[in-house]
């Protein structure tokens, strides 16, 4: 797995196993891959942001606190990241199984695992039940 595809993985996988939103620096701090000058990194946390975004992945961009307007936090809800599966044909659904086979379980990886104990380290709840059984390999 190439180094972007790899940290765009477990920006996902951070962002929904989290009970509350994250901020820059967090993901920084946590998510392997965020390296070099601050400006830098928020480039590239912007490009990879747009690229799950077209890739059909909603980001929700929150304040961490309604009180006071501070730096954004962001989150994905495993709501809004579910497949659903009720309008698939018989064929579509035949074809998502295949994928499957073709598909293993990264989602617990130790780089997975490592990211998780990172933001639970930090104080940051984390919902692991809400991560995707599937992931590339």
């Amino acid at each position: 797995m190439s180094r972007k595809s790899e940290r765009l993985v477990n920006l996902v996988i951070a962002l929904l196993a989290t009970r509350r939103s994250l901020t820059k620096s967090e993901i920084f701090r946590t998510i392997d891959g965020y390296d070099g000058s601050e400006e830098s990194m928020e480039r590239m946390f912007e490009r990879d942001k747009d690229e799950l975004r077209s890739l059909g992945i909603e980001i929700e961009v929150s304040g961490l606190d309604p009180l006071f307007d501070d730096e954004a936090g962001y989150r994905i809800r495993p709501e809004s990241y579910a497949l659903s599966l009720r309008d698939l044909t018989p064929t579509q659904v035949t074809l998502l199984s295949l994928a499957a086979q073709v598909w293993q379980d990264a989602a617990f990886t130790d780089l997975s695992q490592q990211a998780l104990r990172k933001l639970t380290s930090i104080g940051i709840d984390t919902d692991s039940s809400q991560l995707p059984v599937m992931a590339p390999r």
